[in-house]
């Protein structure tokens, strides 16, 4: 037997610690691929849905097991209105009936990669031990000193991690991430954190929240947060750090307190490194040098001219009508407030008076595109991207309200709903997909792309080219952290983001 516990006392981790029953040579070749739960240990979770779509998208083979009577059904209805029972497979075994002979024709992987989890010792535990398979026991009632536990149902993912960990040795990277769970669940459906092994040798393991953070960090080797989606507040008091007007959630302080304390370990990204992103007062500046970089030496490579404005009123109007007509108006933050995405585009110098967009904001060019964004992702060393219908030129915004001169500006949430192209009725036009007219100098937005990210100091970004209409400029109108790529093939995304991992790793490595 292979005896983990000093590992996790070496780590002082509280939430689990375990032995293995099989040889450790046997893990060296393949690492855990399949888990079998006491279907009564759900109750456990604290959050079912959570817990089900990450067994389901796991990449483990997933099955929940029913005994003594136990009623599956409801477990079932869950499963299926999560639309994964495909994937988490249900087993009832009577009293006398034996658990192997019922799973046998379903259950694809050798016993020694196999994970059954318990809450105390039974038939089925005897009966799988036997057959070598490894036991984990979730709850804190098991007498046995030497039993391998976990504190509950929720720890594990981090319980499978260690167990592949000892399985691959030091090349097994684990992967802890924070993001919010609407963001994981679209990456988990992407297969892009599971829990076997990727083929660089990654695992993934959901931080908990509702847990110390200080422990689960210390097991894992990469941390993967996503801390835009934790911002608590903003203030617009300027300070001399622009991260300090930026709160984060009390999981994301942790993690910034624990990279000061532990500057060794390899975080993705830097969280200090946002606040360019952030702040769009920042981002402007960043921008601005972007045309001297001269990135090409046919293709102009630019941000938008643009103003910062206090208010709307004197001197501060006359600014933000310098820039000229169209305007589009974008508030100071680009995330983490209520009305971040509240923007308006502004035809003429009227449009400014009252305008519902708070304030201090960033008075950029109203640039025509022809309705065809061009949206790029920056993922380690790899530059993708897609082509998206955006907003119409704005003639085609400016219809008339009644007025003889047309709108004087148009309010509108990004999140919610773009401004379209109207005709003369008022009826929208036919939202027909825009594949770009075929002037986009991809090699210059690429070089582009090299430089913003050695600028930032960040591997995952986001940003927006239009081609400006006339001109053939090629503007970056918007820059964002940890995109979801979902516009580009995950064939070449997912790669790409367990390979900017990696080498986020090997870089922190070398230079410690």
């Amino acid at each position: 037997m292979f005896d983990c516990m000093a590992l996790f006392n070496s780590r002082k981790c509280a939430c689990y610690n375990f032995f293995l029953t099989n040889g450790a040579e046997d893990l060296a070749i393949m690492a855990m691929r399949g888990i079998l739960l006491e279907g009564s240990l759900l109750g456990e979770s604290v959050s079912l849905e959570k817990l089900l779509t990450r067994l389901a998208y796991s990449n483990l083979h997933v099955m929940l097991l029913f005994t003594n009577g136990q009623d599956p059904s409801e477990k079932v209805d869950l499963l299926k209105q999560l639309s994964v029972s495909e994937f988490v497979k249900v087993v009832s075994v009577d009293a006398n009936e034996n658990v192997l002979k019922a799973i046998k024709e379903s259950w694809p992987v050798q016993a020694s990669h196999s994970v059954f989890v318990a809450s105390t010792d039974g038939a089925a535990v005897t009966e799988l031990t036997a057959s070598g398979w490894n036991i984990l026991y979730s709850g804190q009632g098991v007498a046995s000193k030497e039993a391998s536990t976990i504190q509950d149902i929720d720890d594990v993912f981090a319980a499978l991690a260690e167990l592949n960990k000892k399985a691959f040795g030091v090349e097994l990277l684990v992967v802890g991430h924070v993001m919010k769970w609407s963001r994981e669940k679209d990456f988990l459906k992407r297969r892009m954190l599971p829990s076997v092994p990727t083929s660089n040798d990654l695992v993934f393991v959901p931080l908990r929240t509702d847990r110390p953070m200080e422990t689960q960090l210390d097991a894992v080797d990469i941390i993967l947060h996503k801390a835009t989606d934790e911002i608590v507040s903003v203030t617009t008091i300027q300070t001399p750090n622009p991260a300090e007007r930026i709160q984060y959630s009390d999981s994301i302080k942790t993690l910034q307190r624990y990279i000061e304390e532990h500057p060794g370990k390899c975080i993705v990204d830097p969280i200090d490194r946002l606040a360019p992103i952030l702040d769009r007062s920042l981002t402007r500046e960043v921008l601005n040098d972007l045309e001297d970089a001269k990135v090409s030496d046919t293709t102009v490579v630019r941000a938008p001219r643009s103003v910062e404005v206090k208010d709307l009123e004197e001197p501060h109007l006359t600014e933000a009508v310098s820039v000229g007509f169209p305007t589009i108006v974008k508030t100071m933050m680009a995330c983490g407030t209520n009305d971040a995405h509240t923007m308006a585009v502004v035809f003429k110098k009227e449009g400014y008076v009252n305008l519902a967009v708070p304030l201090p904001a960033v008075v950029q060019e109203y640039v025509d595109h022809g309705s065809c964004v061009y949206k790029f992702y920056i993922i380690g060393d790899k530059v993708m991207h897609s082509c998206r219908r955006s907003m119409p030129n704005a003639a085609s915004m400016a219809v008339s309200d009644g007025s003889s001169g047309g709108m004087p500006a148009l309010v509108f949430d990004s999140l919610k709903s773009m401004p379209s192209s109207f005709e003369g009725d008022g009826k929208l036009l036919s939202n027909t997909v825009v594949e770009g007219d075929g002037s986009l100098d991809v090699e210059a937005v690429e070089k582009a792309a090299v430089w913003l990210r050695k600028k930032l100091g960040l591997s995952i970004i986001g940003f927006d080219i239009v081609v400006q209409v006339g001109t053939k400029d090629h503007v970056m109108v918007d820059v964002n952290y940890f995109p979801s790529f979902k516009d580009v093939s995950d064939k070449e995304s997912i790669p790409a983001f367990w390979a900017t991992l990696r080498n986020a790793h090997a870089s922190k490595t070398a230079s410690t």
